[in-house]
């Protein structure tokens, strides 16, 4: 019981201080004041990937899709046709970003289609930006976890270097993943990225805008 419990706690910890950071930064973007809709509904929806990725290692279906529709409803509501095509237009550059990590396995499918649901709140361009804070977070988190395996980053050097090296020669995209001994084996908590990265949007904008 204690055990379950604990399963229970910290993921439910580190969903609400994403959740809160979100929230907080929200109140002072750089980006301007956005629709109430868009930030209650991120913030809802922030809490429950983050907590359905630490507790299960993914992102069900039973999140993304009812958000996903939900979020064309209110953009609908919202701005009638426009609102539609504006939510449409942003899940779409969502899927087309992240398909390329997600073909090479650097990040889930329940990845990408939580982040089409930003894209489908929030638009083309906030997406954009949010994407970008997205993988700096990702990438940050990816480094660390490794870093702290003995040997972990001579590891990853070895396999981009490699991976590079088959791409290059066959022409296509070549990704050699970790062993099973290797702490990237273990999987990037990605929805943690996907919540800091659209705080990271609001606190400081699009860097080259």
């Amino acid at each position: 019981m204690q055990s379950q419990s604990g399963g229970v706690v910290i993921p439910c910890a580190i969903a609400a201080m994403v959740t809160i950071c979100f929230a907080w930064s929200a109140l002072v973007s750089v980006w301007g004041v956005a629709p109430l809709f868009r930030i209650c509904g991120t913030a809802a929806f922030i809490s429950l990937i983050v907590f359905d990725d630490l507790r299960r290692q993914r992102i069900a279906n039973a999140v993304t899709f009812p958000a996903f529709a939900l979020a064309i409803v209110a953009a609908t509501l919202e701005a009638g046709i426009q609102g539609t095509l504006e939510a449409l237009s942003g899940a779409g550059v969502a899927l087309g970003l992240f398909f390329i990590p997600f073909a090479c396995r650097w990040i889930g499918g329940g990845d990408v289609k939580a982040v089409v649901v930003l894209g489908a709140l929030w638009g083309v361009e906030p997406l954009v930006g949010m994407s970008w804070w997205m993988v700096v977070v990702g990438g940050v988190m990816a480094i660390v976890m490794v870093a702290l395996q003995p040997g972990g980053l001579s590891d990853l050097a070895s396999r981009w270097c490699k991976s590079t090296w088959y791409s290059l020669r066959l022409r296509r995209i070549v990704y050699l993943p970790p062993g099973p001994d290797r702490a990237a084996a273990a999987g990037l908590p990605f929805a943690v990225a996907i919540g800091l990265g659209a705080a990271g949007f609001q606190l400081w904008g699009i860097p080259w805008s």
